[in-house]
């Protein structure tokens, strides 16, 4: 179909030729007509549509209309389906006469409007009509020329009539204005619209010009704001207009908002609802509105009293319009411009709020009652401020952090805790590099350090690159330059601020304090009230009131609290290293709501990096602030990605943690959730077992895919380096899977020293049996590759598995155990794999309970010990009394020597009976 439109055909959707063959056409007097007024009429009808650039008819079914683009969808026959402005094509409805000829279309889709009829005919509301217009171009066309305001109501003069007159504004002569009362009520909505208006401006009776297609609303407000925008068609009417910018007309409307809250002629809610206005009307983009903010900076006035509800205000039109938090800056990468995005930088106007705004008074209003539906503007506006300040690692803006706190508005966190740790480059480092300065970073390995602070680097996809200066790398943990400048910065303007904000939640606590103070003064005044005889006759007034004043000194109480608290949270939360907190945990404010803050350092643990020092740090602040000590830390250190390592020294630093945390509470870790507890136990069961979960999931993400049988290596081909992979022989295949092992154990023998975790050792012995090293390896493994690798592991240690706690040792004995039930049926009769089991048993100490224990498992599997048993697995038979020789009587009894000695007889009394044959 699209075919003859790329050859430039010519439209022939009205030739009168091709109108004759549409196979649908019936003769007679039309029965219906199109004219958009009800798009929705045609849904389900079927249709005979003309493409007219191939001339051709096709049939079709309407199925749907989209409102916005005046389209219907139409389903053809052919299973083509396609989105149609109708009024542009020629289509006829089967089994109906009449056809509608298409005709191209310059206006886009607007539905015809349909007169509104107010619900109730009793209302009214005032509205305000406002229009930027050249000042200029209107003084050009003499004093006669007026702006007028004109719709299809009455009130508006109907379109027929002369329309209603606006008023310049003799401050701002582009600003025009026009009060006219409405037959609705405020708020009153339909979707399809309430009314319709435009401007225009009259000499006369003579319409000058109009301000483009009708204007329909449909929602009653206070205000409406337009611009009178020029036409690129009517060139000739326009000449020498300068249509008002968005800028300058955001500009203008806001400032004279400004000027007439800072004077008291408007409340706050009212320029809330016209900066509404404004924005619907004009739709200040978000960079526009920055020298919006600057101009209205300029106007607010000194006085305390009056720049409460005006700094409300400038923050309202940030959230309204919104600041862009990023910039685009062209950078140079390899010859190229390359747009990158960078944060904005704070202006005067961010510290300006920071510094004015009356943090108490706000955090204890109700902004809703206060500001109406748009407060969220106001705190949006504050996050951006805040936000924006943060950006320069500049932490003043903790001032307002208790309302922020409570609306959740906080900004981003520059960076995670702890990063920026120095780190000293070596050869053998995985490092990011800076390829050849471009921008580009890509992971790699320092193989070599070359003269000059210099570094030769193999990049993972084998390219390389020499004389690599340190400024061009950064660690694979994070540590770039960047990140230690920022924590730096970060450290020093938190160490200058925190002593300030503690200050602030210290005094806010206090205030509380002496207001619960005054609470129990009143009780007991009330109980001495009470107990005298003339209290019955005390007027009712008087109680009521103090009534009144005990629930909102108890209002006032808590809001001091809380706001205190949230300074002391927001603190932890952007403590930018564990250094900065531990000075936070040295105040006693701090100590003593201790409980309420474990959650904020939970979250600061898990979304810190972490290296051994720090970890070290962190035990020390845990052990001089007891009451920190909860499961809920170390759940959030295990869940914490920098803590998945395979540093033994870190991992030993991560579990003390765990003990120095859980060890201090007495519970009955074996009692059920949800059973008879006492109150505050089945909460910390439950903290409990989220600890458990987060152990268990870090435990896998630790040692579940370990050893990786394959590794890496640089090789050198003649004057160049790459990177091969290399499968590791079965020897040092069976030496890793055995360290890996070992390494395991040694983790969860230590983890086992939490006491919960001791008791409810399933979910770690469960991912251990589920790791790879206790799996059999490639396709020609089994399982007993698995034993050999536990009895390996067994004989390293003077007492097998008894060294470690007594579930972990259990469970390495059962799996053993459970490995020759599961093998030795199937292999009895194969010296050659017997032996290799018996080798791998002999690991162990011949004197240890545990290859006692394996022995007897693997004679009592492999049959009956009576003659019959003893001669079908002679084999078997045959290898242990090679090994193990004969059992005397004086050797220790145990299951083993006891079975060996029983066989012993058997087949000594079957040789005796044989003897006179």
């Amino acid at each position: 179909r699209n075919f003859p439109k790329l050859l430039g055909m010519t439209d022939a959707r009205s030739d009168p030729a091709l109108l004759g063959q549409d196979p649908n056409y019936m003769e007679g007097e039309a029965e219906w007509d199109y004219d958009e007024s009800n798009p929705e009429a045609l849904l389900g009808k079927d249709v005979s549509i003309l493409w007219a650039d191939s001339k051709v008819w096709y049939k079709g079914k309407i199925d749907k209309f989209d409102e916005k683009s005046g389209k219907h969808h139409i389903s053809y026959e052919d299973n083509d389906k396609r989105w149609h402005r109708l009024i542009e094509y020629s289509f006829s409805l089967y089994g109906m006469k009449g056809q509608h000829v298409g005709e191209p279309q310059d206006e886009p889709y607007r539905r015809t409007f349909v007169p509104y009829t107010p619900k109730d005919p009793e209302s009214k509301t005032l509205v305000t009509f406002h229009c930027m217009i050249d000042a200029k171009w209107m003084e050009s066309r003499g004093e006669g020329a007026q702006v007028i305001v004109k719709g299809n109501l009455p009130q508006l003069g109907t379109w027929e009539g002369a329309g209603v007159p606006m008023s310049r504004d003799a401050a701002n002569p582009t600003h025009w204005s026009a009060e006219i009362e409405l037959p609705f009520a405020l708020g009153e909505l339909s979707p399809t619209g309430i009314f319709e208006w435009k401007f225009g401006v009259v000499i006369g009776d003579r319409m000058v010009m109009e301000g483009g297609l009708n204007r329909r609303q449909k929602c009653c407000k206070r205000h409406y704001y337009a611009r009178f925008k020029s036409s690129k068609r009517d060139k000739k009417t326009f000449k020498g207009y300068k249509m008002p910018t968005i800028i300058d007309s955001n500009m203008d409307l806001i400032l004279n908002n400004f000027t007439a809250l800072c004077g008291g002629q408007v409340s706050l809610k009212q320029f809330l609802s016209r900066l509404r206005g404004i924005d619907d009307g004009i739709r200040c983009t978000r960079n526009q509105s920055e020298k919006v903010i600057e101009a209205a900076l300029k106007v607010i006035p000194d006085n305390e009293a009056s720049s409460g509800e005006v700094l409300l205000a400038l923050l309202a039109v940030v959230g309204r319009f919104g600041l862009s938090w990023k910039e685009e800056e062209e950078v140079e990468d390899g010859g190229r411009k390359v747009k990158i995005r960078k944060r904005l930088k704070p202006e005067p106007w961010c510290w300006y709020v920071l510094k004015k705004l009356s943090v108490a008074v706000l955090y204890r209003s109700n902004l809703k009652d206060l500001m109406g539906g748009s407060y969220q503007w106001c705190l949006t506006g504050l996050q951006e401020s805040a936000g924006r300040v943060m950006m320069k690692c500049d932490f003043s803006w903790m001032r307002v952090a208790p309302l922020l706190e409570k609306h959740n508005k906080k900004p981003n966190v520059v960076q995670p805790a702890n990063r920026g740790i120095p780190h000293v480059f070596k050869v053998g480092d995985r490092v990011r590099c800076n390829y050849k300065k471009r921008g580009r970073w890509y992971p790699g390995q320092i193989v070599e350090k070359q003269g000059g602070g210099t570094f030769y680097v193999v990049y993972d996809d084998n390219d390389q690159e020499s004389g690599v200066v340190e400024a061009q790398l950064e660690s694979i943990h994070g540590s770039s330059k960047e990140a230690i400048r920022n924590r730096e910065a970060l450290t020093k303007s938190f160490d200058k601020t925190y002593s300030n904000i503690l200050d602030l939640a210290t005094n806010s606590m206090a205030m509380a304090q002496s207001l619960a103070a005054s609470i129990m003064d009143v009780a007991d005044e009330k109980l001495d009230e009470k107990q005298d005889s003339k209290a019955d006759e005390r007027k009712t007034e008087t109680a009521v009131e103090t009534k009144e004043q005990v629930k909102a000194q108890e209002k006032a109480t808590k809001c001091c609290q809380a706001m205190g608290l949230d300074w002391l949270r927001v603190l932890i939360e952007y403590a930018p290293c564990t250094e900065s907190l531990s000075k936070l945990f040295d105040a006693e404010s701090v100590k003593l709501f201790a409980n309420d803050l474990v959650p904020k350092l939970a979250n600061w643990v898990k979304s810190a990096d972490w290296e051994l020092k720090e970890i070290m740090k962190l035990q020390t602040i845990l052990l001089k602030s007891k009451q920190m000590g909860h499961p809920t830390i170390v759940e959030s250190l295990f869940r914490s990605d920098a803590c998945v390592t395979d540093k033994i020294k870190l991992i030993d630093a991560i579990v003390n943690i765990a003990r120095i945390c859980c060890n201090s509470f007495k519970l009955d870790f074996d009692q059920k959730q949800g059973g008879d507890a006492k109150e505050g136990s089945q909460e910390l069961l439950k903290a409990f077992s989220r600890m458990d979960s987060a152990v268990y999931v870090w435990f896998k993400k630790c040692y579940g895919d370990k050893p990786a049988l394959e590794e890496r290596r640089l090789i050198t081909e003649g004057y160049t380096r790459k990177w091969v992979t290399v499968e590791k022989s079965p020897k040092e295949t069976q030496k890793l899977l055995v360290d890996t092992l070992q390494e395991a154990c040694v983790t969860l023998d230590k983890l086992m020293g939490v006491e919960y975790l001791k008791a409810r050792p399933q979910s770690l012995l469960f991912e251990l049996e589920r790791s790879k090293f206790m799996k059999p390896i490639g396709k020609g493994g089994n399982l007993s590759d698995v034993l050999k690798t536990l009895t390996s592991m067994g004989a390293r240690h003077k007492d097998c598995f008894d060294n470690f706690s007594r579930p972990l040792a259990d469970f390495l004995a059962k799996k053993s155990t459970k490995i020759l039930h599961e093998i030795v049926p199937f292999i009895k009769t194969d010296a050659k794999k017997i032996m290799n089991i018996l080798q791998a048993v002999d690991e162990l100490p011949r004197s240890s309970h545990l290859n006692h224990r394996l022995m007897h498992t693997l004679l009592i599997t492999a049959g009956p010990t009576d003659l019959t048993g003893i001669l079908q697995n002679c084999i078997l038979w045959k290898v242990i009394f090679n090994t193990r020789g004969t059992i005397k009587k004086d050797q220790e009894l145990t299951p083993l020597n006891d079975l060996l000695r029983s066989v012993q007889m058997v087949l000594t009394g079957a040789a005796n009976s044989m003897l006179p044959l």
